[in-house]
């Protein structure tokens, strides 16, 4: 076999296998919703899979919690407190050390009081969460947050209605894994930073970019570009 034919069949190789790893690279971040049943379509009588109830006055019957499904369609969770009452469901999640994104929809209806409100979120030794503009009631609103967790954990995500009396509705919750810093003016959290303070979410601009660098890939991309304009020299002379 001649220098240049062995070249071009190198370089055809390393594009094969540089495409091959962009296309399982954007599956795997489309796809990687970490929590389970997230579209919540699955579930027996009332109750979606993998999603539990809690409530703050159990022995009142303030609270009806609801599972919303049809068929074909996305499912969503449900709380109406009729008296002021702290309602959620909620799953718990095992996580890595890592940066995360939480995201999800959700419409209030007849929301009346002065405290409290309706939130997605996070309890990973504090509590914190994204509510929604409350003037926007009967129109389903798409917030999200990025997270930190330093260490493995297991932590919960929350749909909760706080002390309003009303309705809230959540639908498309999603639990993804984030390879790079959040934008500068995303909500974001180092829960490590937050312990103790006992408040919200916050934009934040602590965050240290994770372990690697951009520089290394722009490196191998170039080093499989110049592999690959070296096949093509050798096809053209062959």
């Amino acid at each position: 076999m001649r220098p240049f034919t062995i070249a071009r069949t190198i370089a055809g190789g390393f594009a094969v296998c540089l495409l091959l790893m962009c296309c399982c690279g954007a599956a795997i971040a489309g796809d990687d919703n970490l929590l389970s049943n997230g579209e919540l379509v699955d579930g027996t009588g009332y109750r979606p899979s993998h999603w539990d109830r809690a409530i703050t006055r159990p022995s009142e019957n303030t609270t009806m919690f609801s599972w919303i499904h049809q068929p074909g369609a996305a499912g969503e969770l449900r709380l109406t407190n009729v008296n002021p009452n702290d309602s959620e469901w909620s799953q718990t999640v095992r996580l890595f050390a890592g940066l995360y994104y939480l995201s999800g929809e959700m419409r209030t209806e007849v929301m009346r009081g002065r405290l409290g409100d309706a939130r997605i979120g996070i309890d990973h030794h504090e509590r914190a969460s994204f509510d929604f503009p409350s003037g926007r009631t009967g129109r389903w609103t798409r917030g999200g947050m990025y997270f930190r967790v330093r260490n493995q954990a297991d932590v919960e995500v929350f749909c909760r209605l706080q002390y309003r009396i009303g309705t809230a509705s959540f639908r498309h919750l999603k639990l993804v894994p984030v390879a790079d810093l959040p934008p500068q003016s995303a909500m974001a959290v180092d829960f490590d930073r937050l312990v103790g303070s006992s408040r919200d979410a916050q934009p934040s601009a602590g965050y240290e970019r994770p372990a690697g660098s951009i520089w290394s890939v722009l490196v191998f991309m170039l080093l499989l570009a110049a592999l690959t304009v070296s096949g093509w020299v050798g096809l053209g002379r062959s």
